[in-house]
C-alpha cells in the first residue's frame, strides 16, 4: 500500500504572483522510514498556467547530505518531461526504486523548462526537515545560488519564509502510520512539528509519519476574506475543508488538532459566547467525524498572545474559553497543553520570550523544540496501539 510521509498544504497565490525564471530547485526531504520505493506527488492546484519540468530526479543522501545512491530519473507515465497543468492536483510519479532509512535525506531536484508566472506552492518556514535552495539553470547550477526571499518576493513578505513548487508531497510503498497535524500558521510554519518528528526518528517511531495541514491565516469557522483577498490564500474555513484535508488521500492513524487562534484574533464585535458556541460545534462535528472513521484524536490547547498586536480583551476571553473546553468538555482522547508549555512564568497570557518568533504570537524553533519535547511519547503510543 502507498502510504503518505511527507506533506504540506498547497496554498493559492493567485493574488501575489510572482515571475520567476527558468531555473533549479533542490528540496531536501529528512526521512523517518524505512524503505526502498517510493513516489513522488505533483501539483499545480491553483496555477495560473502550465508548469513544466524539463526534468526531475532524486537521490538519496546521509544525514551530512554524502551521496547514498546513484542519481534516477523521476518519470511521470513513463516521461522524464513533466507538465504540470493549471488545476492538476497529487499526480504521483511512478516508483523509484532508492533504498533510504529513518535520518536520510531524499534530495528532489527539479528542473524548470521556461519561466513562468508561479500561483500555486507550499509555503513554511523551518528547515530542521526539509531544505529548499533555488538556482539558475546553468550547465554547473551549483555555482549560481538564488536569493528564495528575492526570488518570490512579491509572496513572501517575511524573508524566513520559503516555497516548493510543483512538488507537493511522498509516498511510501510499505507500511506506514500516518499523523495529520490540522491547523493554521502554527502548523504551517512548521517549528513545532519539525521538532516532532525528529522526536518520532530518536524515540524509535521510525514507521509513524506527520502530514502538515496547516495554512496560514486559516480559521475553523469562516473562508477567507474576500474583500481582502480576492483568492483563498488563507484557505476555506477549518469545518469546509476538513473531510477533504484530513481523509481524501489515504488512511489516517491519529488527528492532532491545533486550529483555532484566528478565530480568537478576529471575533470582532460578535458576542464571546456566540463564538465559542460555534468554534466547540465546529470542533465537536471534526472530532465526531474523525471518531466515525475510528481516528484518535489529540486536541491543542492555544498558545498564549498577549503581545501580539492582534491581542484584544475579547480574543483572550474566547482563547480562554476554548482552551478550558478543550481541558474539560471535549470528547478528544488526549490532550496537549500547549499553552501551558509556552506561557511565560510571569504572565501566562504571553509567549515566553525565548518561544516568541518576534510577532508575539507565533512561535519560533526554540519554542517548537519546547513544544514538542512536552508531547507524551508513551501516551501517544497507546494511541496508535504501538507496542
Amino acid at each position: 500500500m502507498w502510504q503518505r510521509i511527507w506533506e504540506y498544504q498547497e496554498q493559492d497565490y493567485r493574488s501575489a504572483p510572482c515571475e520567476i525564471e527558468q531555473q533549479v530547485q533542490v528540496v531536501r526531504i529528512r526521512l523517518n522510514h524505512y524503505g526502498d520505493q517510493w513516489r513522488v506527488l505533483f501539483s499545480n492546484l491553483y496555477g495560473g498556467g502550465p508548469l513544466v519540468f524539463d526534468k526531475v530526479t532524486a537521490q538519496v543522501k546521509s544525514a551530512e547530505l554524502v551521496a547514498r545512491t546513484p542519481v534516477v530519473p523521476l518519470t511521470l507515465h513513463g516521461k522524464a518531461e513533466i507538465q504540470l497543468a493549471p488545476g492538476c492536483e497529487q499526480l504521483a510519479s511512478d516508483p523509484i526504486l532508492l533504498s533510504a532509512a529513518p535520518g536520510e535525506v531524499l534530495e528532489i531536484t527539479t528542473y524548470l523548462a521556461k519561466p513562468v508566472q508561479l500561483t500555486s506552492f507550499l509555503v513554511s518556514y523551518a528547515r530542521l526537515q526539509q531544505e529548499v535552495l533555488n538556482y539558475r539553470w546553468v550547465e554547473n547550477f551549483w555555482t549560481q545560488p538564488l536569493d528564495n526571499y528575492q526570488l518570490f518576493q512579491k509572496a513572501l513578505w517575511n524573508p524566513r519564509m520559503y516555497v516548493i513548487y510543483g512538488i507537493s508531497g511522498l509516498q511510501l510503498q510499505g507500511n506506514s502510520q500516518t499523523l495529520i497535524a490540522f491547523g493554521d500558521s502554527l502548523t504551517q510554519q512548521g517549528f513545532w512539528t519539525d521538532h516532532f518528528k525528529q522526536r518520532l526518528v530518536t524515540e524509535g517511531f521510525s514507521q509513524v509519519a506527520l502530514v502538515n495541514r496547516g495554512i496560514g491565516g486559516n480559521r475553523v469557522l469562516l473562508d477567507t476574506d474576500a474583500t481582502a483577498d480576492d483568492f483563498s490564500r488563507h484557505g476555506r474555513a477549518g469545518v469546509k475543508r476538513f473531510l477533504s484535508d484530513v481523509f481524501a488521500d489515504g488512511p489516517v492513524s491519529g488527528l492532532i488538532l491545533f486550529h483555532g487562534i484566528n478565530d480568537c484574533l478576529t471575533i470582532g464585535e460578535r458576542p464571546v459566547a456566540e463564538g465559542l458556541a460555534e468554534l466547540t460545534a465546529a470542533f465537536r462535528f471534526m472530532i465526531e467525524e474523525a471518531h466515525l472513521r475510528q481516528v484518535p484524536v489529540i486536541g491543542v490547547t492555544l498558545l498564549p498572545f498577549n503581545q501580539s498586536a492582534f491581542y484584544s480583551e475579547k480574543s483572550e476571553s474566547l482563547r480562554q474559553g476554548l482552551n478550558h473546553w478543550l481541558r474539560n468538555k471535549a470528547p478528544i482522547d488526549a490532550l496537549w497543553d500547549f499553552d501551558q508549555v509556552a506561557g511565560d512564568p510571569q504572565d501566562s497570557q504571553k509567549l515566553y520570550q525565548l518561544f516568541d518568533s518576534g510577532d508575539g504570537l507565533h512561535i519560533s524553533s526554540v519554542g517548537g523544540n519546547h513544544l514538542a519535547a512536552a508531547v507524551d511519547f508513551q501516551q501517544l503510543a497507546t494511541l496508535l496501539g504501538i507496542d
